[in-house]
């Protein structure tokens, strides 16, 4: 049982630790400088990130089932994974240079970029060999090396240093992955397959369709609004998403029981799980705009608590259905409706975009949100969408 608890907390913990690093990170850019410099370090960081996403190419569940069956060739296809989707490089390559203008902000990117693409690259491996409460620790030490080296520049703070202390960060994280996991890297090769691109494909339009729904407005919005407003609407989505995050994290214990539910289960748990989000929600969306204030001096009018209510409300609907979705084999059902929400998003911002403030931006977001999961509700009742 104590075990199965660690497992839960350094699982549970590494999910939630990236936004917390940015809670503080964010909170001490905002106090000794501004919210302008903050929403300018988002608007890179995110395109980073989304590139990030597109070099990954799905690869983690492939890799880890290729582990399971072929137990010694776990070194030659973790570096043939990653040399050839280290070749999709040339594409953000590309767009960062047509798209940014300093060259050494350039240089930065494209730093950043590789390194954070290899780190992520170790995370089958640290999976594989359950090597998560290390993982953890690691995770722990390289933020608090990006929030140590933020605080002793608090007074010379711009772009150049922020990327110099993240890319410090990554540094670490990926000697400190290397050595835990250098017992399943016992033979160094550069190989490449093309049928790495083609076999990861529906995977990769999964992950991608998660990282959209959770990153598309911040994507968006930085086309159409001012860094404060980016800043800003960064900082509130971090709550946001860390809240909507809880229903995940409540079915964790029973996560692998939940593919042996039947239907009327299902019903029960999601009826379970409405009651606990409408309590939870309500009590979030009282918390967070305090939090925000105390934390960033940042204030948020009280007309957003029915926003964030349902918002929050929503990952509690959605999560159990997709659940069942998965269960049924109806995967491309839930991308589907994922994508449908992307372009929800993309379609709302711009045509609102001349009037794109924190409260609009939250009310379309969270439109879109209700949208979604009124879809995933429809789906779970009509019987034939998952029989």
């Amino acid at each position: 049982m104590y075990q199965r608890l660690i497992h839960i907390i350094s699982t549970g913990g590494r999910s939630f630790l990236p936004s917390l690093i940015n809670l503080v990170v964010s909170a001490l850019v905002v106090r000794s400088q501004s919210i302008d410099l903050w929403g300018e370090f988002v608007a890179l960081t995110v395109s980073i990130n989304l590139f990030v996403q597109v070099i990954n190419w799905g690869h983690r569940e492939p890799l880890i089932r290729s582990f399971t069956t072929s137990p010694n060739s776990i070194s030659t296809n973790w570096f043939t994974s990653l040399w050839t989707r280290l070749c999709i490089i040339i594409i953000p390559l590309i767009y960062f240079l047509i798209n940014t203008d300093d060259s050494t902000i350039l240089v930065f990117i494209l730093i950043t970029l590789l390194l954070q693409s290899i780190v992520q690259s170790f995370e089958t491996l640290i999976i594989f060999k359950q090597q998560f409460k290390t993982a953890l620790m690691i995770d722990l030490i390289g933020g608090l090396l990006f929030g140590g080296w933020i605080l002793i520049h608090t007074a010379t703070l711009g772009i150049e240093t922020l990327f110099l202390g993240l890319i410090i960060q990554f540094v670490f994280k990926a000697f400190a992955y290397l050595i835990i996991t250098k017992n399943l890297l016992t033979k160094f090769s550069i190989k490449f397959s093309s049928t790495i691109i083609k076999e990861n494909g529906v995977f990769f339009l999964i992950g991608l369709a998660s990282f959209l729904n959770a990153r598309i407005a911040i994507l968006v919005v930085q086309y159409f609004s001012s860094k404060e407003v980016i800043g800003t609407f960064h900082v509130i989505s971090i709550f946001l998403l860390q809240s909507k995050a809880i229903a995940a994290v409540l079915l964790i214990p029973i996560s692998k029981y939940m593919y042996k539910l039947n239907r009327k289960s299902y019903t029960k748990l999601l009826k379970k799980m409405l009651l606990i989000g409408s309590i939870t929600s309500l009590v979030l969306a009282i918390i967070i705009p305090i939090a925000i204030h105390l934390i960033y001096r940042i204030e948020l009018t009280s007309s957003l608590l029915p926003a964030l209510v349902i918002y929050i409300l929503t990952g509690f609907i959605e999560v159990p259905i997709i659940y069942w979705l998965y269960k049924n084999k109806r995967e491309k059902l839930v991308l589907t409706i994922s994508y449908i929400g992307v372009v929800l998003h993309i379609t709302l911002m711009m045509i609102f975009s001349n009037d794109l403030n924190i409260k609009s931006l939250i009310y379309v977001i969270t439109s879109i949100k209700l949208i979604i999961a009124s879809l995933f509700l429809f789906v779970y009742t009509k019987k034939s969408y998952v029989y």
